[in-house]
C-alpha cells in the first residue's frame, strides 16, 4: 500500500484522542496534514494508568499504555480511529544524567484493528547541554549500533557524525546512540591535572 492510499483512506476522518493534559494542541497540526481531525475526550482519567510522579504505578509499558489509550479513545467516543500517546523518562545514552524524552503515539483503527506506532526520542540539546558542562578540551566516546568513535572533540564534531550517519530529524536524535567521556589521559583534561 503507498502512501498517498493512507491518505485517502484516512482523509477527512475524525480520530478521537484521550488526554487529560492537552496533548491535543501539539499533536492535532501533525493530524491535520494527513487530513485528520483530532476529537479529544477526558472522560477516562488517563491517570490512572499510572503517573509520572509515581503516586499511581505504571503496569503497563509506555507503548503498552498509548495502545491501550487509543482503544479506549475509541469506546468513550464511538469513533473508528483513535490515538493514544504516553511519554517517558530517563534512560536514553546518559542514563541518570541527562534527562531523555521518549514520545510514544499510537494509531487505532478499530474496524482493521490495525495499530501503528510512532516513536520519538532523545534530544540533541540535551546532548550540547551536556558536553557544555566539561572543560573544551574533554573528548568523547560516542557509541552507535554499527560502529565507535573515540577522541571527538566539540560539539560540532559530534553533530556532523550524527549527521552524516542520518541520525538527525529536526534538531532531535532519531536512532539508538550512547555518548561517554573518553577518559583515556590524552583525552580528559582532569586526569591529566591529577
Amino acid at each position: 500500500m503507498t502512501p498517498s492510499s493512507h491518505k485517502t483512506r484516512y482523509q477527512n476522518r475524525s480520530v478521537a484522542l484521550l488526554t487529560k493534559h492537552d496533548k491535543a494542541t501539539v499533536i492535532s497540526p501533525a493530524m491535520a496534514e494527513l487530513g485528520l481531525h483530532v476529537v479529544t475526550t477526558d472522560a477516562f482519567d488517563t491517570d490512572r494508568l499510572g503517573t509520572f510522579s509515581g503516586e499511581i504505578p505504571r503496569e503497563l509499558s509506555p507503548r503498552e499504555c498509548a495502545a491501550h489509550k487509543a482503544r479506549l479513545a475509541c469506546e468513550l467516543t464511538g469513533l473508528d480511529l483513535g490515538l493514544g500517546s504516553e511519554g517517558s523518562f530517563g534512560g536514553g545514552p546518559m542514563p541518570g544524567l541527562v534527562n531523555w524524552d521518549d514520545e510514544i503515539l499510537v494509531f487505532y483503527d478499530a474496524k482493521q484493528d490495525l495499530e501503528i506506532t510512532a516513536y520519538a526520542s532523545g534530544s540533541l540539546q540535551a546532548l550540547r547541554d551536556w558536553v557544555d558542562r566539561f572543560p573544551p578540551e574533554q573528548a568523547w566516546i560516542l557509541r552507535l549500533p554499527e560502529r565507535l568513535y573515540k577522541g571527538l572533540t566539540g560539539k560540532e564534531s559530534l553533530r556532523e557524525i550524527l549527521a552524516g550517519k542520518g541520525l538527525l530529524s529536526n534538531g532531535e536524535i532519531a536512532g539508538e546512540v550512547r555518548l561517554e567521556p573518553d577518559l583515556r589521559a590524552m583525552h580528559c583534561p582532569k586526569r591529566r591535572s591529577i
